[in-house]
């Protein structure tokens, strides 16, 4: 078995229907859920842009992201967002899975998420700025949701990385 995944692309016409598809929750953490979990930290650390991957961009319609918040990565089991901020911002993003692609996408400042960690124990966290903004694109992934459904304006090529 390879030590990472290969990220799921809307370019991979036989496999791409995996990315519109609601994920399914984990309901007990076993050991496939953990051999998947450390080969998806893996696949995530390989990428030199990537800061953040959903077991959909694997194959695997379950309810697991991972998120480098701060400087570490995180797993995120069945996220849900508690609450929000009223206030939102707009700024660009990409995606591992439609490369080479960027856009305008607004989302909340700042969320309150319930989700499970690594060692299936229940947790609560407040996130903002870019933290909250990489989970929601993740979470956005469980639900068979792009990044590209979401742009204002159009798509460029380019990441602006001028402001």
């Amino acid at each position: 078995m390879a030590s990472t995944f290969d990220i799921i692309t809307v370019k991979n016409s036989d496999q791409k229907k995996t990315l519109r598809t609601i994920s399914d929750p984990v309901l007990k953490l076993d050991k496939t859920h953990k051999k998947l979990i450390e080969k998806m930290r893996k696949t995530l650390a390989k990428e030199e842009t990537g800061v953040g991957l959903a077991a959909p961009q694997i194959g695997k319609n379950i309810r697991i992201i991972l998120a480098v918040l701060g400087k570490k990565t995180t797993v995120l089991i069945n996220p849900e967002i508690l609450t929000h901020s009223k206030t939102t911002n707009q700024d660009e993003e990409g995606c591992l899975s439609i490369p080479n692609r960027f856009g305008t996408v607004e989302r909340w400042n700042k969320i309150e998420l319930k989700f499970y960690n690594e060692k299936f124990l229940p947790k609560t966290r407040t996130l903002s700025d870019f933290d909250a903004r990489i989970v929601q694109h993740e979470i956005d992934h469980l639900d068979g949701v792009l990044f590209i459904d979401k742009v204002i304006g159009e798509l460029t090529t380019e990441l602006d990385l001028e402001d």
